[in-house]
């Protein structure tokens, strides 16, 4: 991995805010259950971790899949909330960023309530050429 080069350039803030809306916009999706808005979060060949590792996916498809099914029900209400982004270019077509984490599920089909914090965040690689609009 190349060393995280410090923002200098207008072009470089916009990529970070770019990323930060991509992010905020992914969980916005996600929350209400927007599965064609969502799809347009991720490129074609994304590739996804969830649960710490425990699920690998790769591709759109195969990422959109495992989200409405798992998290399709109407009876299944998320709240997502990224605070205190750490953006750190890595290159021109390549970044990781950082987030502190809480997720609120509130599942009434099974009538339960799990509340989530990650201080620590989520990394992920991000973003292709200048100007990311997917994952």
């Amino acid at each position: 991995m190349l060393p995280a080069m410090l923002p200098t350039t207008l072009d470089d803030l916009l990529d970070i805010h770019a990323i930060q809306r991509l992010k905020h916009r992914y969980l916005r999706c996600l929350d209400q259950k927007d599965w064609d808005e969502l799809a347009t979060c991720f490129t074609a060949d994304a590739h996804a971790s969830y649960g710490g590792g425990a699920k690998e996916l790769d591709g759109r498809d195969a990422i959109m899949a495992f989200l409405t099914e798992s998290m399709g029900s109407t009876g299944m209400l998320t709240s997502h909330r990224c605070t205190q982004p750490e953006i750190e270019l890595l290159g021109p077509a390549e970044a990781t960023g950082t987030w502190a984490l809480e997720d609120v599920v509130i599942h009434q089909d099974f009538g339960v309530t799990i509340t989530m914090l990650l201080p620590g965040g989520v990394e992920m690689l991000l973003y292709e050429p200048r100007h990311p609009t997917a994952i």
